[in-house]
């Protein structure tokens, strides 16, 4: 039976910190997630004009495609606080992978929304094994005849959630996975750029904040 596959594009919201920023909870945002979750909203309604609810509890990264324009506006602004908008990195999150309903997959520490170029080398006939090149530690891309392997271990770093070691995915459903949210990054690019680029000076700011390599 095939699997039902998608990949949600999630960020990490910057903050501003201040001393209550360092008042943090107890544990991890995954061990105690209500704690944590309250610390994250408290920290987000002090940084942003609306608050939303994480991919999933325990988690700080939140759906790309939810935001404002409003909100989307501030993300910017803080985003590009410390560096002129064109020496910046893209947003800080990446790409969840959902199996039949379920998060099999989190983007890891550092990772970046522009790691959308590595998900497209899935759609090239044949690849080397490669990795997600920003964040650690990152799972490992194997293609096996008609089969996708995705490998998440790491001898000196967790995964964090705990996540399933390895994962054998459907070479095609994964692809069509691939290309349906490359329209989807496509299409918020154009409504990026639209009511952005022009404000800040740029032909395109989606292909700075969400595509650069």
């Amino acid at each position: 039976m095939k699997s039902q596959i998608s990949l949600i594009p999630v960020i990490e919201f910057p903050t501003v910190k201040d001393a209550e920023s360092r008042q943090t909870p107890t544990g991890t945002s995954w061990t105690n997630p209500e704690e944590w979750e309250m610390y994250y909203k408290r920290e987000l309604a002090k940084n942003y004009s609306s608050v939303y609810e994480p991919i999933a509890p325990g988690s700080f990264q939140y759906r790309l495609f939810d935001l404002d324009l409003k909100v989307l506006q501030e993300l910017i602004d803080l985003h590009t606080a410390d560096l002129p908008l064109q020496e910046s990195c893209a947003f800080f999150g990446g790409y969840v992978l959902v199996v039949d309903g379920q998060n099999t997959l989190y983007p890891q520490c550092c990772g970046l929304l522009s790691e959308i170029q590595d998900w497209q080398k899935l759609l090239q006939p044949s690849f080397e094994p490669f990795y997600l090149m920003e964040q650690h530690p990152s799972p490992r891309f194997e293609l096996h005849d008609k089969e996708i392997h995705i490998i998440s271990r790491d001898d000196f770093e967790p995964f964090v959630p705990i996540t399933q070691e390895k994962l054998v995915l459907g070479c095609t459903e994964l692809q069509q996975a691939v290309l349906r949210l490359v329209q989807e990054l496509e299409e918020f690019s154009r409504k990026m750029d639209s009511t952005f680029a022009k404000k800040y000076g740029v032909s395109s700011i989606a292909e700075i904040l969400l595509w650069r390599e």
